[in-house]
């Protein structure tokens, strides 16, 4: 395959959680087989690839089983960087075994939540941590307190809009008028006394960079649309 820039790994749909702002209209699903997994990433030339992601669902429901997926992708590419995504509700070990396995893992953390960002920082030192936040008119001081937690600590904070009002938010409102924003296409990024980090403001979840897509049952999709309707759901 050609031209694809990454690869996407949705281990399962099956999440904890229920999120108001999630955009997956499925929460129930089989979990990705390693025998599925080894087969797509062995029979397809994919050694041009920058870089693969593990996501879900919820990962951290499956601790062993997340783990297995890494080692067999570790395995098909040893030298490409690895990225899991997590909603931080999983168990302290899982995410330092995890830490040791991969090159960064992303926490949604849509309100503060001490539990979690314990375990983000008891991990920090090991791989690198992004924190995935909501940006909600209606919650602002959740939104100040991720941007605090993130700059105290040194961070990486990527904030997503409300999809579905497509609110327009004045940053010098939220963040105060003491901070710098540089605009792009697809995201913003914000300045804030020489701390930054990204706005995601896109609406209509299309893929700007081409990403081979795995589902859960073993299909394979290059629209992430497929994602958010739940397709392969079951094998």
């Amino acid at each position: 395959m050609e031209n694809i820039n990454g690869l996407r790994v949705i281990a399962t749909y099956a999440c904890n959680k229920n999120c108001p702002f999630c955009y997956q209209k499925t929460k129930k699903s089989t979990f990705l087989s390693v025998n599925s997994l080894y087969y797509d990433i062995n029979r397809n030339d994919l050694d041009d690839i920058k870089y693969i992601t593990v996501m879900g669902g919820e990962v951290s429901d499956f601790p062993e089983k997340t783990i297995s997926l890494i080692d067999v992708i570790k395995r098909r590419f040893p030298d490409k960087p690895i990225s899991v995504t997590t909603n931080g509700y999983g168990k302290l070990n899982f995410y330092i075994e995890l830490s040791y396995k991969v090159n960064n893992i992303s926490f949604s953390l849509p309100a503060p939540n001490f539990t979690i960002q314990d375990k983000i920082l008891g991990v920090s030192g090991n791989v690198n941590v992004r924190v995935n936040s909501f940006l909600n008119g209606k919650h602002i001081e959740n939104s100040l307190c991720i941007l605090y937690f993130c700059k105290t600590h040194g961070i990486d904070l990527t904030y997503c809009t409300d999809i579905r009002i497509k609110e327009l938010f004045d940053y010098g409102q939220i963040f105060g008028y003491n901070i710098d924003v540089e605009q792009f296409p697809l995201y913003d990024v914000c300045n804030y006394d020489e701390f930054k980090f990204r706005v995601y403001h896109n609406h209509n979840y299309e893929e700007h960079d081409k990403n081979l897509i795995i589902l859960p049952n073993g299909d394979m999709t290059f629209d992430f649309n497929d994602v958010i309707e739940g397709k392969g759901a079951y094998a």
